[in-house]
């Protein structure tokens, strides 16, 4: 399943065999010379600029690792990951020797991965809020936005426990209002 290619190392004689011009969407041949033209216009037009590298570390790094867009005749994308090392012959000239193969599905399952992450990552965020929301509801009058009883339980537990390591002194103040209940009845909270 892997496509085999060879190229001068300025890449200005490119030969391919069956495999690399069926992934790159030509007509397969056994033994195809491509041109650099001809590599370019299979390449998503996004990808043609960085087809052949920057030249900032082609001398330094003998080996070439790239995942390319390539645009199929029918419309389509396909993924190509290649793969090539340079190597030096015994009269001092290089080329470049790779494989290429189809990492499409991985591509897409990645892609569906990273957005399904994305998603999980706004739900939580969401449900965080949620909870944020029901326990403000919970603890606080909907009117005033006062604590209630509830909440007056929970700063009263916090107080007295042992937890904190010291004591704290405090005291409560009880208000009772005559009639109050009936405020409440009629006129509301």
């Amino acid at each position: 399943n892997c496509g085999i290619w060879e190229a001068d190392h300025d890449f200005s004689n490119i030969t391919w065999n069956e495999r690399m011009c069926e992934l790159y969407g030509l007509p397969p041949e056994p033994e195809r010379h491509v041109t650099r033209d001809d590599y370019l216009s299979c390449l998503h037009p996004d990808e043609r600029p960085f087809a052949f590298g920057d030249g900032s570390t082609e001398a330094e790094d003998p080996d070439r690792i790239s995942t390319q867009r390539v645009l199929l005749p029918n419309g389509t994308l396909r993924y190509v990951k290649a793969v090539g090392r340079v190597h030096s012959n015994r009269n001092g000239t290089k080329k470049v020797v790779g494989i290429a193969f189809d990492v499409t599905a991985d591509v897409l399952l990645s892609e569906q991965l990273s957005f399904a992450k994305d998603e999980a990552e706004a739900r939580n965020a969401e449900l965080e809020q949620a909870k944020t929301r029901i326990e403000h509801n919970a603890l606080h009058d909907p009117l005033t936005g006062l604590a209630n009883r509830r909440k007056l339980d929970q700063q009263l537990d916090a107080l007295s426990s042992p937890a904190s390591g010291e004591r704290k002194r405090f005291a409560i103040l009880h208000l009772d209002l005559d009639r109050f209940k009936q405020i409440n009845d009629t006129l509301g909270h």
